[in-house]
């Protein structure tokens, strides 16, 4: 056991006996009852990882952080003791701060990302930018971004870097994820009259990565005419729509396309049913951030045919 599981799994199990609470560690786990579904009774089903502090019930899936289990219970909630790790409404305030400039330099608090994520490489995430930030809520360092559309601040948001830390990703600073299209003042979306629109923010990095403009609709439940509207003020033309291969996927994709056929030349790529092998390594749908290259290419003659095809007009 390292020394960070050590310090976490005494301060959880310190807590819990000054309230007298049921506990038992089992293998990774304190687990505790749980206090998140009705009928728990005296059944310990709700566990708290040794090393982060991760929580997690196997009854009624509640994920998160022993923070806010601490938070109902009126428990003391952990807390990192590393001055570079600082409360995000701080870093809202530093960025607020800062709305004047176009590009913001990172406060000499906050940690520039450095190295990879998710194959993405570290100059290209400091492109973004993007930067390290440590969530108290969740217990866990998560790859931050400041979100601008047309230099304006919108807000943060912050994505997970490590399967076990719940949400997988966190909206901040009051961002109206409802309104927002990301990243939207990257240069190659700024610069482009085909746009790809796509549901998470790993999909359009991973299309960006590889010179294809493209930005996230924040997920399906996200979507509004609203984002049309910001999309042809700044002159786009062609719409290329590549949501998730599941049926969520198809019918944000059906939606966007009846918004809109009328006002934007729209192509859709819709993306097959995973291969046996594919399903094989846990990919149940197809999304542009996990397809293969292939794909990608496709996706991208897609949104430059559109380019070529005025190249030869003008």
């Amino acid at each position: 056991m390292t020394e960070a599981s050590t310090e976490t799994e005494a301060f959880i199990i310190g807590e819990l006996e000054k309230r007298s609470l049921q506990y038992d560690v089992r293998r990774d786990f304190i687990h505790v009852v749980c206090p998140f579904h009705p009928n728990s009774g005296t059944k310990l089903k709700l566990g708290f990882s040794r090393k982060t502090g991760g929580m997690h019930c196997w009854v009624c899936e509640k994920k998160g952080h022993w923070n806010e289990y601490a938070e109902l219970k009126q428990l003391e909630s952990f807390r990192v003791n590393d001055p570079r790790l600082q409360d995000f409404k701080a870093l809202a305030r530093q960025f607020d701060e800062l709305l004047h400039e176009k590009h913001v330099e990172s406060p000499d608090w906050l940690e520039r990302w450095h190295g990879r994520w998710r194959n993405l490489d570290g100059p290209f995430l400091r492109s973004i930018p993007s930067y390290m930030w440590f969530d108290e809520a969740s217990g866990a360092k998560r790859i931050l971004w400041p979100v601008y559309m047309d230099d304006q601040f919108k807000g943060c948001m912050a994505a997970r870097l490590h399967h076990d830390t719940w949400p997988k990703t966190r909206n901040l600073a009051g961002i109206n994820a409802a309104r927002i299209l990301w990243p939207f003042d990257h240069p190659l979306v700024r610069d482009s009259r085909s746009i790809v629109l796509v549901e998470g923010q790993f999909d359009a990095l991973r299309l960006l990565s590889q010179n294809i403009p493209a930005v996230s609709i924040m997920g399906t439940g996200n979507w509004s005419v609203h984002k049309l509207n910001r999309l042809a003020a700044r002159g786009v033309e062609r719409i290329v729509i590549a949501m998730d291969g599941d049926v969520p996927g198809e019918l944000a994709a059906d939606e966007i396309r009846a918004a809109a056929q009328n006002r934007f030349d729209v192509r859709t790529f819709p993306l097959p049913d995973p291969t046996p092998e594919e399903r094989a390594c846990g990919i149940d749908a197809l999304d542009p951030g996990n397809c293969c290259e292939r794909y990608v290419r496709l996706i991208g003659r897609l949104a430059m045919s559109y380019h070529a095809s005025k190249s030869r007009t003008a």
